[in-house]
């Protein structure tokens, strides 16, 4: 199907006139479709003002029924399908050893090297510029070039549709988002022995506390039985958030779970009650993936 944009809103651009807004509240989001068109109310029988595009960053002012007004930094506000807008944290991964900058340009002192893998979350955009804030929080620009976001479905037929109806979370690819970016809000939260969340967790804490506030999603509270719940899945065919069970205590017994974000990752409450970690991401090569058990598929 075709699909028919209209004048284009860059984050600096003043050619559209959408109105100006009270700002209720200044959540932000980053657009997360290829191509987003904007409204002039909250449903599709309202006219396409302009488009925004993957990365832009917006603020969040009100939400109508599966739908935000939003505002741009140069003060343009519309309305859009909340399901293309992944609200902070939004997170994203270099893709290249990547220089971390004072400011949106070259011409701005480094500040620090991000190395290739770092994920960091994702502030603000300005032209192709991201503001980041990395895991040791320090604060800087980098080239979205170099920055993949990583907050989206696995799969590869994503509805992008920028004129697709709104308010529609139930399908597999929009719990799949809803997962991954409540599991990435909680990186660097402590691990506590028997925590629940949302302020600590231990492993199965973590995992019930993401599936169920998430996508609606109850899993048993310890995690062998958590390796019994939904279908099987082969460690071949992984997708992202999928939940994986590990034998990290005694060979071929579930006794750690993390959810599958992609690219052979995986995130997870690491620790124990003897050796308390935090909420983070670690590899599936080396370690994880010797112990690896299975994993299962729960939507």
């Amino acid at each position: 199907m075709k699909i028919k944009v209209m004048s284009s809103i860059g984050i600096g651009a003043l050619a559209l006139s959408l109105g100006q807004s009270t700002v209720y509240a200044q959540e932000k989001g980053i657009v997360t479709a290829t191509a987003l068109n904007v409204r002039s109310g909250p449903g599709l029988n309202h006219n396409v003002k302009g488009c925004l595009y993957k990365g832009n960053a917006v603020s969040i002012l009100e939400t109508n029924n599966g739908w935000y007004k939003i505002q741009l930094s140069n003060g343009t506000t519309g309305w859009v399908s909340s399901t293309y807008i992944s609200q902070t944290n939004t997170y994203g991964k270099t893709t290249a050893n990547l220089n971390v900058r004072s400011g949106a340009g070259i011409n701005h002192s480094i500040k620090t090297v991000l190395k290739k893998g770092e994920v960091v979350s994702i502030t603000k955009s300005s032209n192709s510029w991201y503001e980041i804030k990395t895991s040791s929080n320090i604060t800087g620009w980098v080239s979205s070039k170099y920055i993949t976001i990583i907050n989206e479905s696995s799969s590869g037929n994503t509805n992008n549709n920028p004129n697709s109806s709104a308010g529609n979370n139930t399908n597999a690819n929009d719990k799949t988002e809803a997962i991954i970016n409540l599991a990435m809000a909680q990186l660097g939260k402590p691990y506590v022995w028997g925590a629940n969340g949302p302020n600590s967790f231990d492993c199965s804490g973590f995992t019930r506390y993401v599936y169920l506030n998430a996508a609606g999603i109850s899993l048993p509270r310890v995690s062998y039985e958590q390796a019994k719940s939904g279908r099987v899945v082969s460690t071949s065919a992984l997708k992202k958030g999928d939940l994986l069970y590990f034998a990290t205590v005694t060979p071929g017994r579930t006794s750690h779970v993390g959810i599958y974000i992609g690219d052979n990752q995986f995130i997870h409450a690491s620790g124990s009650q003897k050796n308390p970690d935090k909420v983070k991401i670690n590899s599936l090569s080396g370690y994880y993936g010797r112990v690896l058990l299975g994993a299962r598929r729960l939507y």
